[in-house]
């Protein structure tokens, strides 16, 4: 689920020219679903590079003399419906209860209608907006690659790395699945694979570009670790007294290096806290999504085996029985944990809450909200009431940018400060970088021209139609 004041900063960090990652096609990610197409494992026999179809070059605009392809507007096509869709009032949230009780008609239906709807005031549909916003996306894409070209930032070699990749994993696809390769990326990533050579050029030099704005304006923290030195082996009991004086050489060099390792060590500390920093005042900012907030939980179902639910009685006894439950950790002494162990209907028992980086969770908006707010450490026990049944939920562990308190669930991949600092930066070096780049857009040398605006509207309708097959 997403919290909804976070779905437009969600959005528009898939729009990035930053890490701009390869979307599937707009048909094989309609609603914004993924792409579930098995990767194999097989490995090529035949190289079928020959039946490859010649680069779209078709052009939707020119930024000089530089060419925007439809099938790069298409591919931003889908990241722009995105940013749209799940940054819009149309639904309270996709992870809502009123949203999980829709059927796949009725969502497809508030899909399209939201895009065929005109705003208040407007004279365009929301999905010609759609498509004006993917040129901008586009737009500023094209100034990234051409900024990281003009200063030679990736080398020869490492594009043609990258594009023998793309040849072996369209070769892959194509043997494993009898397909050609075209019709393997195209499915994979929503382009041909020669148009996805193109775009993976660009892509590779954009990347290339950003990085090295990120060091030019202070934003990499590029000081190395002191290694710590290694403690000599004291010799043996029996050792010759020549390799007892070697020993207390090497003893003594060792404390001078610890020293000396402890000093560095010290001066890395300080350097290292006083570059995330920069960062601290976006995560106050934020710090309701950023801050990791480790919850256990005990879940009883209202579901039957059926699949229907239960009776408002039957669900009336389950509500009786997690109280129960609950009052044997708060009335009787019981650890939580362990009453979770026993009775809980679900194995989710201890979970992060990792709302920034928009994670599914088993549990709805008012949960995730709650614990967000909440975020103190306590022995109260919460029940709440889902379409799925009942949760009793405890706040287990908080962590922030400074620190981890209580227990979490996994302190390595998503509850640790190191990862809060670095999803704080990403997002706000994000929105520096567009900014920077937005800007660019109004300077004469990246001036748009040639727009062909009914070609842009058409293929954004034959997308959006798609998604009703």
């Amino acid at each position: 689920m997403r919290i909804k004041n976070f779905k437009k900063a969600m959005a528009l960090m898939l729009a990035t020219v930053i890490t701009a990652t390869m979307f599937t096609g707009c048909k094989d990610n309609k609603k914004g679903g993924t792409n579930s197409t098995p990767a194999p494992s097989a490995t090529a026999k035949v190289d079928t590079s020959a039946n490859d179809a010649a680069q779209n070059k078709a052009t939707v605009a020119m930024m000089g003399e530089v060419p925007i392809y439809e099938t790069q507007f298409e591919y931003f096509l889908f990241t722009a419906m995105s940013e749209a869709f799940y940054g819009s009032d149309a639904f309270d949230d996709i992870g809502s209860e009123e949203y999980s009780a829709m059927t796949e008609e009725d969502k497809t239906k508030m899909f399209l209608d939201f895009f065929n709807a005109k705003p208040e005031g407007s004279e365009k549909t929301n999905l010609q907006i759609t498509a004006e916003r993917a040129l901008e996306i586009c737009h500023t894409f094209n100034i990234s690659a051409l900024k990281g070209k003009d200063n030679k930032l990736s080398s020869q070699d490492d594009i043609d790395k990258l594009l023998d990749e793309i040849d072996e994993i369209a070769d892959k696809y194509a043997d494993y699945y009898k397909k050609t390769r075209d019709a393997c990326m195209k499915s994979l990533y929503g382009m041909n694979v020669n148009d996805l050579k193109e775009y993976t050029i660009l892509q590779n030099y954009g990347k290339a570009y950003s990085e090295q704005w990120r060091k030019d304006n202070g934003y990499t923290f590029e000081e190395k670790e002191p290694t710590k030195p290694t403690k000599p082996t004291e010799p043996s009991k029996d050792a010759s007294d020549e390799k007892k004086s070697e020993y207390d050489a090497a003893l003594k060099k060792y404390d001078e290096d610890l020293a000396d390792y402890n000093d560095a060590l010290k001066d890395y500390n300080e350097k290292e806290k006083k570059f995330w920093e920069k960062f601290r005042e976006a995560y106050n900012k934020g710090v309701d999504a950023y801050r990791i907030v480790s919850v256990r939980s005990l879940f009883v179902s209202t579901v039957g085996e059926d699949g229907k639910v239960l009776s408002a009685a039957e669900k009336q006894a389950k509500k009786k029985e997690i109280e129960g439950y609950v009052k044997l950790s708060t009335d009787f002494g019981y650890d939580f944990e362990k009453v979770v162990k026993g009775f809980s209907e679900s194995e989710t028992g201890l979970y992060d809450l990792d709302i920034a980086n928009s994670s599914e969770t088993p549990f709805n908006e008012e949960i995730v909200l709650w614990a967000s707010k909440e975020a103190k450490i306590s022995k109260e026990i919460k029940i709440f009431e889902t379409s799925k049944g009942y949760y009793a939920i405890q706040i287990a562990g908080i962590t922030d940018f400074d620190k981890t308190e209580g227990v979490v669930a996994d302190s390595e991949k998503v509850a640790s400060p190191e990862k809060i600092r670095e999803t704080v930066s990403y997002y706000y070096l994000n929105d520096l970088y567009n900014d920077y780049v937005t800007m660019l857009t109004k300077e004469a040398d990246y001036k748009l021209s040639d727009i062909k605006y009914d070609r842009m509207y058409e293929i954004a309708e034959k997308c959006l139609n798609e998604t009703e097959e």
